[in-house]
């Protein structure tokens, strides 16, 4: 006897190694639907379309019947309702996953046609890049690069890499906040997840150094709406911690973007998840960073009140990345002693942060470039501006090209300190530098220190034409 071919829907089934009652649980559906559809009887239309999205797969696929009734008034262009967002653009749920081939006007249409082989995951690859392209375009006139997309999409796939499989699936069939996970790992998988999402943020901070604000802050709020995703799957204080190292990520972002106040109520939530997490060195991050918000704000006595509270937090313990976050609190410290013109200090604090930075291996928190970089402000605030011209200058030899950012906040003051000596075009070279990462970036912040420079050089050429032209031309119309 010949035996009876497998129906679609129950191969499908198997392939994802389902029984009927996982599958019903996964949709939302009663095992006797499925049932039902897996021997050749009717279901109704948002059942088979539930079994389609899950599936990526259309009713002819999956062997979903239709009334006879039903066949024949079901238009193939009508679209069908969603209930279960997903990952995919917004608009991909408007697609009616039981049907792939629309009719034409004044053309016979066939009550079943021949699918175009594919597996599931390119169909779903290919709508979503039908109905992505809408997306992306707002994104290119926000000024997304292709390559900067495919990083930003690196960053955070590194993370959906780590978790299990059942968990990447139910994220990207029922969507991000829809589900409440109750899985349960193993001590290897949740150890994956966990390096997983290291790199992550590790890799987002690297982003940072060379991306506009904007694009980071988008990949900041990404890592925060996954990590919240999963926090059932995480010890609560690997979650802190994960936590405390995005906000700090978000606020420097926000940063940039001069949004002060919002700055700040990120460093404080990192604080607080560190400080929840009994984590000092987060903590102190989250202490240093809102010295340098404070320090932006004109508070400079309280950005030292925050770093002498952080430096007290990790002052007795030892290893290298506590000796770092030591020799870049006390570098910041020197540096608004400096603009308090307390000399003895800036020097005491530079040297102690030489010193440490000496048994260190280069480190992307801070390393001699950053020191240079912090010391030649100093110097240049001391009116020392040879000293500071070859402070920067080295400075600017260390840092990597693509840290816009950093070799931005190098050429402004060095541009600067050859203002102050009256040597124009010096001056004027590095500025146009400084102007083009200025405005690579797009930062707020970066833009406003470019203006205080501008004054200085106005101060030492005020009737120049090289320099009327030079301020005309880098300074954005508002």
């Amino acid at each position: 006897m010949r035996k009876a071919a497998t129906h679609p829907l129950r191969t499908a089934r198997t392939r994802y190694n389902l029984t009927i009652e996982q599958l019903a649980q996964e949709t939302s559906m009663s095992t006797a639907t499925i049932w039902r559809a897996e021997h050749n009887y009717s279901i109704n239309a948002e059942s088979r379309r539930r079994l389609c999205t899950y599936f990526g797969m259309t009713s002819q696929e999956l062997g979903l019947a239709i009334t006879p009734e039903r066949g024949q008034k079901k238009l193939l262009t009508t679209r069908a309702a969603s209930s279960s967002p997903t990952l995919a653009p917004a608009h991909l749920h408007e697609l009616d996953p039981t049907n792939t081939y629309p009719r034409h006007e004044g053309h016979a249409t066939h009550t079943t046609a021949t699918p175009i082989a594919t597996t599931p995951f390119q169909e779903q690859t290919g709508l979503w890049l039908i109905l992505g392209a809408s997306q992306l375009s707002s994104a290119f006139e926000q000024q997304w690069t292709p390559e900067t997309l495919f990083e930003s999409l690196h960053i955070v796939s590194q993370s959906l890499r780590g978790m299990p499989t059942s968990v990447r699936l139910a994220l990207q069939h029922y969507g991000i906040g829809s589900l409440h996970l109750k899985e349960h790992m193993s001590a290897s998988e949740c150890f994956q997840l966990q390096e997983s999402f290291t790199h992550s943020v590790n890799q987002a901070w690297q982003f940072s150094h060379a991306s506009r604000p904007e694009q980071v802050l988008a990949v900041g709020h990404a890592l925060r709406m996954l990590l919240d995703y999963i926090h059932t799957l995480l010890p609560p204080r690997i979650h802190a911690i994960f936590s405390a190292s995005i906000y700090n990520l978000i606020g420097s972002a926000l940063h940039h973007l001069d949004a002060s106040e919002a700055e700040e109520q990120m460093y404080a939530r990192a604080y607080a998840a560190a400080s929840e997490a009994q984590d000092p060195w987060h903590q102190a991050q989250s202490r240093n960073w809102q010295a340098i918000a404070a320090n932006f704000a004109g508070r400079y006595s309280r950005a030292i009140q925050y770093i002498e509270e952080a430096y007290r937090l990790i002052e007795e313990l030892e290893g290298e990345e506590f000796l770092c976050s030591k020799a870049h609190l006390l570098a910041n410290w020197a540096y608004n002693a400096a603009i308090l013109q307390d000399y003895a200090i800036v020097q005491e604090k530079l040297e102690a942060s030489g010193q440490l930075l000496k048994a260190l291996t280069p480190n992307d928190e801070f390393d001699a470039a950053t020191w240079h970089q912090i010391a030649g402000n100093c110097t240049l605030m001391n009116g020392r501006y040879n000293e500071a011209i070859t402070h920067f200058e080295q400075s600017l030899a260390q840092f990597p090209e693509h840290w816009r950012s950093r070799r931005a906040l190098t050429l402004i003051p060095l541009a600067e300190a050859y203002a102050k000596k009256r040597e124009k075009e010096a001056s004027l070279v590095i500025a146009q530098e400084a102007a083009s990462e200025v405005h690579t970036l797009s930062s707020k912040m970066l833009m406003n220190r470019l203006l205080e420079y501008q004054h200085v050089l106005i101060e030492a050429f005020p009737r120049d034409p090289g320099v009327r032209k030079f301020i005309a031309h880098a300074t954005p119309t508002r």
